[in-house]
């Protein structure tokens, strides 16, 4: 899943990748979540954790809004790379301090992510909406994972914990944050695109997953005009 602008992510010694100065928001990926990062018109920077270093089991993938403390602090990280010594002492000092600025950060974030379903069935259904989320349809996920619709909803609500319909809405918006993060992309062009014949329920349900309107979402993540910083090492 690719994040307008920035990306961070916690892997397996937990990872940061956030942009240059103009980047907003950054996002927070735990160990073992299956993921991939695509970069659009962004400078990237990977900085890697110990999940260690965070008091609590981080709780999925967050969204945040990055305050300018953040961000400096990511641009004054690329001075280590990730063969630094583990006795560094100003360097395990600046990263201990940096986890706890993200912690209340990641508490306060969007959960951008997708449920997964444990049995084949499911599963399947999950890959037939996603190849185009714009005509998901029950039926023809059914169809594909080999059961009933009636089967399907019902384990398809026990394994994720929503419903086909909620799953599809949440899979349309999470693809709406791609394309809007494209130059010169129309909200109405978008939401029709995703499967959105109606623009109040497009807004409505696109707030609800990231607690902003289509408009404000694009804005914030296509780059100001005559701006970008220098590329990041990625």
């Amino acid at each position: 899943m690719s994040i307008p602008r920035t990306l961070a992510t916690w892997g397996e010694s937990a990872q940061a990748t956030i942009p240059g100065p103009h980047a907003t928001s950054s996002s927070v990926i735990p160990a073992g979540e299956r993921h991939a990062t695509f970069r659009r018109d962004a400078s990237i920077v990977s900085i890697y954790f110990d999940p260690a270093a965070f008091p609590h089991p981080l709780p999925g993938v967050r969204v945040f809004d990055a305050p300018a403390l953040l961000r400096e602090m990511v641009l004054h990280a690329r001075r280590w790379t990730v063969a630094r010594r583990p006795d560094d002492v100003t360097a395990n000092t600046f990263f201990s301090a940096m986890a706890d600025v993200v912690g209340p950060l990641v508490d306060r974030g969007a959960t951008y992510r997708l449920p997964r379903g444990r049995t084949q069935p499911v599963q399947r259904a999950i890959e037939c909406a996603l190849r185009d989320v714009a005509s998901a349809d029950l039926r023809r996920a059914a169809a594909f994972a080999g059961a009933t619709e009636r089967t399907l909803r019902r384990r398809f609500r026990e394994e994720t914990g929503v419903t086909w319909r909620a799953f599809v809405t949440r899979a349309r918006v999470l693809r709406a944050l791609d394309l809007l993060s494209i130059p010169g992309a129309s909200v109405t062009r978008v939401a029709l695109d995703v499967g959105f014949h109606n623009l109040g329920a497009f807004a409505a349900a696109f707030r609800a997953v990231t607690g902003q309107t289509p408009s404000e979402f694009r804005r914030a993540a296509l780059p100001s005009p005559g701006g970008g910083g220098p590329p990041a090492d990625g």
